[in-house]
């Protein structure tokens, strides 16, 4: 069924149902892409916060170091154990990627299990003694092993930081390409009710003044029958 054969009930109906599916997926464009974000804003404090338990597990270890191991030392190295921990498995949590999480098992996940396991001298007390060489080129090995790490932590959080940027740009493009075709269907639908409506009731108007207007009254029927066919042109 063509346009011009819809009456104007139908067409207002058409225009509402294409009008709510715009606007539908116009909310749904914010809510996706507001998750998102969301999600990896939450991938990027996860990080930070990784960051913050490596530098407090090296802390822990140096004083174990210069100490050989005091309860204070060790249960800052335990906290920051479990703190980082946590936030791996958070970071894991919020990656739905399974490339990312892949990724960041291989980047991080697997260097922080080599880390673990040397660090069992540092959970006890007299466990290390800087003034060996062999606990010296563990130590030092230690923290070379940490300081990759970080460099990775610091990488896959640019990465997801970047990923939450992007998400916003397209999300706003979205949002303003809907917003587009939400104006373009309002003023089409406007057009066509205008045509529809407001110019029969013109050519209806002038017709009634063209009728009045005829002083001879044996014609007005004719000239009225003649005149009506304005309203279906």
């Amino acid at each position: 069924m063509r346009a011009d054969d819809m009456t104007i009930g139908k067409k207002l109906i058409y225009a509402s149902m294409v009008s709510i599916a715009l606007f539908s997926l116009l909310a749904l464009t914010g809510w996706f892409g507001y998750s998102s974000v969301m999600e990896s804003s939450t991938a990027v404090k996860a990080y930070d916060r990784q960051s913050m338990c490596l530098q407090m597990l090296f802390r822990g270890v140096n004083e174990t170091l210069l100490t050989q191991g005091t309860p204070k030392s060790i249960e800052i190295t335990r906290q920051a154990l479990g703190c980082f921990d946590e936030a791996h498995s958070l970071a894991l949590a919020t990656e739905h990627d399974e490339k990312i999480r892949t990724a960041i098992l291989e980047r991080a996940g697997l260097r922080w299990e080599a880390i673990r396991k040397e660090l069992g001298p540092y959970m006890r007390e007299n466990g290390v003694n800087h003034d060996e060489i062999k606990t010296m080129i563990a130590y030092g090995a230690l923290i070379t092993s940490g300081e990759a790490l970080m460099k990775e932590v610091i990488s896959m959080r640019a990465e997801a930081a970047a990923r939450m940027d992007e998400t916003i740009s397209q999300t706003r493009h979205y949002v303003i390409l809907i917003f587009i075709l939400i104006l373009v269907s309002m003023v089409s639908l406007h057009m066509d009710l205008f045509r529809s409506i407001a110019m029969p009731l013109k050519r209806l108007r002038s017709l009634m003044i063209d009728i009045s207007g005829d002083s001879d009254a044996r014609h007005k029927g004719l000239y009225a029958g003649l005149r009506s066919e304005r309203l279906t042109a």
